[in-house]
């Protein structure tokens, strides 16, 4: 897959139009109209982008790859703020050789889409730097310096790109997070951690795990937790609190309401009865 998109690559010729460092506040909503392709690098902050009518979710370390559009709304999550880099570029494509020269034409389809989960991100936001600062310098070195950068950029991105979307080792990354939960349930385990493990990003990793378990990764942390009470609750001397707050919940009105929402009864109840079931026994 990454060799097809390389070739792709290779045949085109690249110039950077623009870079914007964008920083978008809770309830902010920022529009701009591009009429080239570009991308966005979320460098910090979760929010959404719209882009013709489609949304999509926005993480921090992601890159989205956009054709050219009359509007792209920004808006961050709400009580957070969202920096990003926007990189507007065009690119001619070689429809042809002939008498040993390369003909070119304007634009066509760009090799690389979507959303990509970046796993050297302290690099990405270097080269993103060099960039900025580039694009401010009238020196033609530098314009030829940005071409530079600009492809550097594409080849970590294609890189990436084809390590998340290798099923084979990311389905293995999937079972090894499953088997750090199956061992951690009870203490506090964030999706954007175990995505971290897994090299791929929290939407992704999200997919997969349900894709791996059959549910998501709340259920499933709730399930080993409601499995692991009901054992907890039928030894002497352990109070509904104590097994609340062994089992990672802090507070003990929530787990009770967990674990009623996935046996039907109440902590208290199940105690009640299946302590007398074992007693008649």
């Amino acid at each position: 897959m990454s060799n097809e998109i390389f070739q792709q690559l290779n045949r085109m010729i690249f110039s950077v139009s623009d870079v914007i460092q964008q920083e978008c506040h809770a309830y902010d909503i920022v529009r701009f109209p591009f009429i080239t392709p570009f991308f966005c690098f979320i460098r910090k902050g979760t929010g959404y982008v719209e882009v013709n009518g489609t949304t999509h979710r926005l993480e921090t370390g992601n890159v989205l790859f956009f054709d050219p559009t009359l509007e792209l709304k920004i808006q961050a999550d709400e009580q957070h703020s969202l920096e990003l880099y926007v990189v507007l570029f065009t690119y001619l494509t070689e429809s042809k050789q002939l008498n040993n020269q390369h003909l070119y034409e304007k634009e066509g389809y760009f090799p690389i889409k979507g959303e990509i989960y970046i796993r050297s991100q302290s690099q990405i936001l270097h080269l993103l730097e060099e960039l900025n600062a580039s694009m401010k310098s009238i020196d033609e070195s530098e314009r030829f310096r940005q071409k530079i950068l600009l492809e550097r950029l594409f080849y970590i991105f294609v890189q990436d790109l084809y390590a998340s979307t290798t099923s084979e080792d990311a389905l293995q990354a999937i079972e090894h997070t499953v088997k750090y939960v199956d061992r951690h349930y009870m203490t506090k385990i964030s999706l954007e951690d175990l995505s971290k493990k897994a090299r791929v990003s929290p939407s992704y990793y999200s997919r997969l795990f349900k894709m791996s378990t059959g549910v998501s990764l709340s259920d499933y942390v709730t399930r080993l937790r409601i499995n692991r009470a009901k054992e907890l609750l039928l030894m002497p001397n352990y109070r509904c609190k104590e097994v609340a707050q062994s089992l990672g919940y802090v507070d003990e009105f929530y787990f009770s309401k967990m674990f009623k929402k996935v046996l039907g009864v109440s902590p208290t109840d199940y105690t009640q009865k299946n302590k007398k079931s074992i007693v008649t026994k």
